[in-house]
């Protein structure tokens, strides 16, 4: 059975998730969906993230100058091929027959799913998690998805 996703846990947090869980892949080459993200400066009391929608360079942008002090506690953030491809997607039938190729969900700052269509993509996903020394950290294929949803 082909992988879909990996899920982990976070034991402890820390700035730059987002860079920790996408290093390698190339983000400025997707539009993002934004449905839910609290990234929250406790020097500044301001979040982050206040658009739907990014293009690929901005959401680099977003991803690539974090600042510390910044900590994400939930994200529901999808990537797509073109911003026309954008859409809303509730379940994993929906997601596997979209376009969209990446479905970020993290929670409480520390449970984390993530699907990627390209199995290079969630090789380096799965990689980047194991290097971090996240917990808990479980490939799953469609039969074994651990969520009842794909939003928050």
């Amino acid at each position: 059975m082909k992988p879909i996703g990996v899920s982990f846990i976070i034991e402890r947090r820390g700035d730059f998730i987002l860079q920790d869980l996408l290093h390698g892949v190339p983000i400025e080459n997707f539009h993002w969906g934004i449905s839910m993200c609290e990234l929250f400066s406790v020097a500044l009391n301001e979040t982050r993230f206040d658009e739907s929608y990014y293009n690929g360079n901005d959401f680099y942008e977003m991803v690539y100058q974090e600042t510390p002090g910044y900590y994400l506690s939930l994200a529901d953030i999808k990537a797509f091929p073109s911003k026309k491809s954008i859409i809303k997607i509730t379940t994993l039938e929906e997601y596997l027959n979209s376009e969209c190729q990446i479905a970020l969900f993290i929670i409480d700052s520390k449970y984390i799913d993530i699907y990627a269509k390209d199995i290079k993509t969630l090789q380096q996903i799965d990689k980047n998690a194991q290097n971090k020394g996240y917990a808990e950290i479980e490939c799953f294929t469609k039969e074994t998805d651990p969520r009842t949803g794909m939003t928050l």
